[in-house]
């Protein structure tokens, strides 16, 4: 292989594994809960345990009456994860909460956000379930509309609060996590 295209494709596979891994506490956070979903169904000890270490590190907290899935985790690996340091990239940090919506139904939620910082919500779909994510400002104008798998970035004009809806609008009950920051 002649060397400019050997350096060419180093370059290539080096951007496609940057764009694999998370590079944020909330794509850290969207990465644990998928990842300690998936360790809990099938009951892997060692994975929980990295997927609490991850939620704690990236500083994410369970919104208010939900359970703290770090520890929950943490719990059922039998063992303490390591204590990495806190990362947090946001004046609030990443928070997360667990929906269960059923065929038809939505979860509707206000959450402030912050003038001039970058807002950002995401559902992540622990089963097959399709879903719609509806985010409006306060005078209900419309800020981003996505459908399965999909994330909302925005920032915001003004310091107000925001309407979080997510409809199931698949043919199953949904599970899903939101995560907001």
């Amino acid at each position: 292989m002649r060397p400019k295209v050997s350096v060419a494709l180093t370059v290539i596979a080096a951007l496609i594994v940057a764009a694999a891994a998370p590079d944020n506490a909330f794509d850290r956070v969207v990465a644990a809960l998928q990842s300690g979903q998936t360790a809990e169904t099938v009951g892997n000890r060692g994975g929980l345990r990295d997927a609490a270490s991850m939620l704690a590190a990236a500083g994410a907290v369970p919104a208010d009456g939900q359970e703290d899935l770090s520890r929950r985790w943490d719990a059922a690996a039998g063992q303490s994860a390591a204590v990495l340091p806190v990362y947090r990239d946001r004046v609030l940090g990443p928070a997360y909460r667990a929906l269960n919506i059923p065929v038809g139904g939505a979860a509707t939620f206000h959450q402030t956000f912050f003038a001039g910082q970058r807002a950002r919500v995401a559902v992540v779909g622990l089963n097959h379930s399709d879903f719609m994510l509806s985010i409006t400002d306060d005078g209900d104008a419309g800020v981003c509309e996505r459908t399965s798998r999909a994330a909302c970035d925005w920032i915001p004009l003004w310091t107000t609060r925001f309407k979080l809806r997510v409809i199931n609008s698949g043919r199953v009950p949904g599970i899903y996590f939101m995560l907001v920051q």
